[in-house]
């Protein structure tokens, strides 16, 4: 073999191993690429799951919390809206035209007595009903209401001077008109969720404990 042929030999030899090498190198880079998209991928999707599962946490507290706070928002539309409803009652009640109708009275202390179509006067008391003779309590108040409407009497001039049992679910008050000096005994009973009512009232010569 002639010196040329032996020099176009190792030319030869170093072209392909400098071909081979650039042939690993780019096997090495693909591969490193695949490894580097590989591992993006993996931790880009643990992220999204990690944070869908929090968004979904997040949803369904709030889903909690709104619930709750409509629950109780219709619970306190209702509680109010039964005690506007027995007060309203009450209102409409009240505005119709009162007739008396005056009555004899056996008691020598009794001035005159009467009568009339008083309605009840409303309550937000639930049923069954207890009286409760304790001075400023709801049905204390009721009871004062239903007195007023039977006597006309203002509620700055009414003196409260005894409230008394007068049978079931029934009540003795007598009271005094500060602006006239009057004095009334009247009757009031209680009807079925709609409050005390007036039956009697008689107006007294004087208080007699």
């Amino acid at each position: 073999m002639d010196d040329k042929q032996i020099q176009l030999s190792r030319s030869y030899r170093q072209k392909k191993r400098k071909r081979n090498k650039q042939i690993i190198y780019s096997f090495v880079l693909l591969a490193l690429l695949f490894f580097i998209i590989l591992l993006y991928l993996i931790f880009n999707g643990a992220g999204d799951d990690a944070k869908t599962e929090n968004d979904a946490k997040a949803n369904e507290q709030e889903t909690v919390e709104t619930t709750e706070t409509g629950d109780n928002a219709a619970f306190d539309n209702e509680t109010e809206n039964e005690n506007e409803a027995g007060e309203s009652n009450g209102a409409n009640q009240l505005e119709q035209e009162i007739v008396i109708q005056h009555i004899e009275s056996d008691d020598p202390n009794v001035i005159e007595a009467y009568v009339g179509n008083w309605p009840p006067v409303g309550t937000v008391q639930k049923e069954p009903h207890v009286t409760d003779f304790k001075r400023d309590s709801t049905d204390w108040n009721e009871m004062k209401k239903a007195v007023m409407l039977a006597t006309n009497i203002e509620e700055e001039n009414l003196i409260e001077l005894w409230f008394g049992n007068g049978g079931e679910q029934k009540v003795i008050a007598t009271v005094k008109d500060r602006s006239t000096d009057e004095i009334f005994r009247v009757h009031i009973e209680w009807v079925e969720s709609q409050g005390w009512q007036p039956t009697l009232v008689e107006k007294l010569k004087e208080y007699i404990q």
